[in-house]
């Protein structure tokens, strides 16, 4: 009872800080994303792309859905650290598969691990702290997550030379501040989560459920499109890059729309616990707010994409258009994600399973197909086309829910 007493006073006094938090998040980790491609060859960019691809799959295979658990038991104590040593137990099992996926050295398994686990850390703690509702210590952490990953950008457009390896480890080493000085803004609130390892049984179903829905969407949308484009990839058709390029385009924008989502988690889910009613039209009010923030966002992006092509990335300038239209769609493909976040509040995550499992096979099916005739433009495609696939049975499976009593 004291917990959630503390709960409700600390969202009453820090919740204007989560605008803010959101913006020194999205503002950072979109500094150091756009360097990177700037900076790097050409060659240098597409084997950074296959390494952060890899990366970004083995994050989602070891911490599962154990963020959307932190932030929805909000009311209730983490065993952080179970969870961590968690991810780490499945990242050492994993990453010996990988190597019979893709052709990495002895060190680039060393960079890829480091980077899997110290993200996995800041993504548990932030969220622990976003749970809690204290978005005044949220946006301190990703103050200083902006002011190092800012650092670090400008040391890479000093000019001094570096490597696709010199800016993982940059990278890592920015992590391990922001996660040490989130677990130091626990200790301040007297959470007792940071390191416990006490009550991970009660939390390992639910982070294997949300983690399998997640699963399909890392590894199908990450994994099988890395692996087909670095069989077409040279030197001259840097195709992971480009791919990668595009992506890191649209998650940039992406990061806006989903920040929202992720201060809204615990809110949500509080909401729906005490009073229903109230819920429902709390819902509406959030609706306008995400589809005004998707549209605003998508118009923006349309405009500084297509400068940014021409005037920062001019190495990519040939492929332009499919650059820019690939960046696009996946921001228009975060129209659904309002409807995710909702069923995960809800704990109807089970709804999710079956979009999942028809968003999989239709990447398979379609990447197969369109590949063979189609090379690069047809793994884009395939890409696309399942994304919007998922969507479709999002939604089918939303209206659904809305029938459900729970």
């Amino acid at each position: 009872m004291f917990f959630f007493s503390k709960l409700i006073k600390i969202r009453k006094t820090n919740e204007s800080y989560n605008l803010l938090s959101n913006l020194a998040k999205i503002l950072g980790k979109s500094i150091w994303q756009m360097v990177i491609p700037f900076t790097l060859s050409l060659q240098a960019f597409n084997i950074y792309s296959l390494l952060q691809n890899i990366t970004s799959v083995l994050i989602q295979t070891t911490n599962l859905g154990t963020r959307q658990v932190v932030l929805r038991h909000n009311s209730e104590e983490m065993p952080l650290m179970a969870f961590l040593m968690h991810s780490l137990l499945l990242l050492l099992l994993q990453i010996v598969a990988i190597n019979f996926f893709f052709e990495i050295t002895f060190f680039q398994n060393i960079l890829i691990s480091s980077l899997t686990l110290f993200t996995n850390s800041y993504f548990n703690y932030s969220a622990r702290l976003k749970g809690l509702l204290d978005f005044k210590a949220s946006f301190f952490v990703e103050i200083i997550g902006l002011l190092f990953f800012s650092s670090a950008s400008l040391f890479l457009l000093s000019g001094v030379s570096f490597s696709t390896n010199l800016a993982m480890q940059l990278e890592i080493l920015v992590l391990i501040i922001v996660s040490s000085y989130s677990i130091f803004r626990l200790k301040l609130l007297n959470d007792s989560s940071s390191f416990s390892f006490v009550g991970f049984d009660k939390f390992k179903s639910s982070i294997y459920r949300v983690g399998i829905i997640s699963l399909s969407d890392t590894i199908l949308w990450r994994f099988v499109p890395i692996y087909f484009l670095q069989k077409l990839s040279t030197n001259s058709l840097p195709y992971i890059g480009i791919f990668n390029l595009a992506l890191l385009l649209g998650n940039a924008f992406v990061l806006i729309p989903q920040s929202l989502l992720e201060s809204w988690i615990p809110s949500i889910a509080m909401e729906y616990r005490n009073d229903k009613n109230k819920f429902h039209l709390i819902l509406k009010e959030k609706y306008k707010k995400y589809y005004f923030t998707l549209a605003l966002v998508i118009l923006i992006a349309i405009l500084i994409i297509s400068v940014s092509l021409k005037t920062i990335y001019v190495k990519y300038e040939f492929w332009y258009y499919p650059i820019l239209i690939f960046a696009i769609l996946r921001i228009i493909s975060s129209i659904a994600d309002i409807k995710v976040a909702i069923l995960y509040a809800k704990h109807l995550e089970k709804l999710l399973i079956m979009p999942s499992l028809i968003g999989a096979l239709s990447i398979v099916f379609f990447t197969v197909m369109l590949s063979k005739n189609f090379g690069f433009y047809g793994i884009i495609t395939a890409y696309v086309i399942s994304k919007f696939v998922f969507i479709l049975a999002v939604l089918f499976n939303y209206k659904k829910s809305l029938s459900l009593v729970v």
